[in-house]
């Protein structure tokens, strides 16, 4: 059932002649409610917004893991790591150990957070091989620690009116697919045929080489399916933006929360971008209205006993804003 309204008023782009898009950020952050003269706001922003627990530790970001903060440990990586080539060395040294699989391949060793795990997103670790949220983390939450803001569930300001979460896009975007189901079956038979594959033995090559094949051609359908951004044109791509737009402003949606136009231009432009750059902030933007529906109980957080480790881990390595997540969780 719809009970919020969010209207999409504008858009604004990162950047211009005079600034980089992270000095216009930075700049956003701070200024953002006094310039407007509103009392209290929140944010939606796409990039992790820490680090893996187990990152922190072997890396060595923590002295006591026990009396760490989100606060101590991010303000550790940019004091050893000033600029994001070392960060990246550091990180990658790691991701790529000195040893080897069976088929002689670097073994990747790219931790995950728990929402990374629950929400099937990236290690913020990959500093590599687009996309790079690690590079989104080093470079978008050295200002966000600056700030004056409270980051539930890693950071309660003396400015409880500035919040941000973490938002992810993509969940929002899943919800509005036709095809889903479809799409689980493609990847369960995916899955199904990479089991087939690994039983072979070495003499039957070619028939491995055969259900490789398939198994490629399984990920390229289902990746289709759920595409809603592209480089060039793509005539389904487009179709998905619509798609997800469309019901977002219908009663049915998962958060509680109908998205308008002030100007129809918006949403034409929203559906003409190809990259979906303008998609996303407005997907964040619905993350972030259904975190401040839910500012009462942690907006958005799961709720943990006081003493649960999973409570500590989620307040060190923070938290995606979704429903989808939520309810995994509260079950």
């Amino acid at each position: 059932m719809i009970d919020s309204l969010l209207t999409i008023e504008n858009f604004h782009e990162f950047g211009s002649d005079f600034q980089s898009p992270f000095e216009d950020y930075a700049d956003w952050l701070n200024s953002r409610g006094e310039k407007w003269n509103e009392r209290e706001w929140i944010a939606g922003i796409d990039f992790p917004f820490g680090m893996p627990q187990l990152a922190i530790t072997y890396l060595g970001w923590a002295d006591d893991l026990s009396k760490c903060s989100w606060e101590d440990y991010v303000k550790k990586i940019y004091i050893a790591h000033p600029t994001f080539s070392k960060f990246c060395k550091e990180v990658t040294d790691w991701t790529y150990p000195n040893e080897l699989s069976e088929t002689g391949n670097p073994i990747k060793v790219q931790a995950k957070r728990i929402t990374d795990q629950v929400s099937r997103s990236q290690s913020p670790m990959k500093v590599k091989n687009n996309p790079y949220p690690g590079a989104m983390f080093y470079k978008g939450c050295k200002e966000l620690f600056k700030a004056d803001i409270s980051i539930p569930p890693v950071r309660n300001s003396r400015n409880n009116k500035k919040i941000a979460v973490e938002a992810y896009p993509k969940l929002v975007a899943l919800h509005f697919f036709p095809d889903k189901e479809q799409f689980h079956e493609l990847l369960q038979k995916k899955n199904i045929r990479k089991e087939d594959r690994n039983n072979l033995s070495p003499d039957e090559l070619e028939t491995k080489k055969n259900i490789t094949n398939e198994i490629k051609e399984l990920s390229v359908r289902a990746r289709r399916m759920l595409r809603y951004k592209e480089a060039g044109e793509d005539e389904l791509a487009r179709n998905n933006r619509q798609m997800i737009i469309d019901g977002l402003n219908k009663s049915d949606n998962p958060y509680g929360v109908c998205v308008v136009f002030s100007d129809e231009t918006h949403k034409k432009r929203c559906i003409a971008d190809t990259k979906a750059d303008l998609l996303d902030s407005v997907l964040c933007a619905v993350q972030a209205s259904w975190a401040y529906k839910k500012r009462e109980s942690g907006y958005g957080v799961p709720y943990f006993d006081t003493d649960d480790p999973v409570k500590r881990q989620i307040e060190l390595e923070g938290w995606i804003t979704d429903p989808a997540l939520h309810e995994i969780f509260q079950r």
